[in-house]
């Protein structure tokens, strides 16, 4: 302990510059040198050096998340996850983000970040499925691509029995008990669970189509579509009374309304 507060670090490692205060961190770094992963995960093929490391990996596998964001309560498996998240709550910058990409200008807090970001430019897929040879972008991709020839489902509903490969497909699955809708057309009342659906949604109703707004010339494949994307311009509508000033969302209510003021000057 007191090597703290001393600095005192004598213990060195023979292949790099690495120095440390106990035998124990220099046994755990020496594993980066010697590629040995003697901690084995019990659920699917992870290996890892060390204790803590697989601690969180078997996170992903029972789902807790015990760093909690104190702003919105979401709950993360991993510490950073959580600082990386409580970024996005100061509304920094792209500014602020010091890795930029150069051929899109999009900003990121992590090197690593940006790497795999530009793939999607350069179309590079570094990693390859050794079953099928089929080439993935990044490694958690291929992690999560490898399920499908293990057939492994880590992710589990704690209200059925519905299992998955992934966190987003199990949070997506979880909306059917709350019902929660947060993807919101912006053309007609339409809500639904996932992006997917709100995509093929705009697509079937709301894309080309011989029906066209007269207020703000959008084309719609059917009549009724079109009636319905007009309510939301009725609803954004406001007729304001000249005499008094109170609004109202339709012609049909103001002029009664007014009517009222014309009755009242001949009382």
């Amino acid at each position: 302990h007191t090597r703290i507060h001393t600095g005192g670090k004598p213990y060195e490692c023979k292949q790099c510059n690495y120095r440390c205060t106990t035998s124990v961190a220099l046994t755990i770094h020496n594993r980066s040198h010697t590629g040995e992963k003697p901690f084995a995960c019990k659920i699917c093929n992870y290996k890892c050096s060390t204790l803590s490391t697989l601690k969180v990996h078997n996170r992903f596998h029972t789902g807790e998340r015990p760093y909690k964001c104190d702003i919105c309560n979401q709950a993360f498996p991993m510490n950073a996850n959580l600082k990386l998240h409580k970024k996005q709550h100061l509304n920094i910058r792209p500014e602020d983000k010091p890795y930029k990409c150069s051929i899109c200008d999009k900003a990121f807090f992590q090197a690593v970040h940006l790497k795999s970001h530009t793939r999607i430019h350069t179309g590079e897929k570094p990693y390859k499925c050794e079953v099928c040879d089929k080439a993935i972008r990044t490694s958690s991709s291929l992690k999560v691509h490898m399920r499908i020839h293990t057939g492994e489902k880590p992710y589990e509903c704690n209200r059925c029995n519905y299992r998955c490969t992934t966190s987003s497909s199990l949070k997506s699955h979880n909306r059917q008990h709350t019902g929660e809708k947060p993807y919101e057309c912006k053309t007609c009342d339409f809500k639904c669970s996932t992006y997917q659906n709100l995509t093929y949604h705009t697509n079937r109703f709301h894309t080309g189509g011989p029906y066209k707004c007269n207020l703000c010339n959008q084309n719609f494949v059917s009549s009724s579509t079109l009636k319905r994307h007009k309510i939301k311009h009725v609803k954004k509508q406001s007729f304001k009374c000249d005499t008094c000033s109170k609004t109202f969302t339709n012609k049909s209510s103001i002029r009664i309304h007014m009517s009222s003021h014309v009755e009242f000057q001949f009382k």
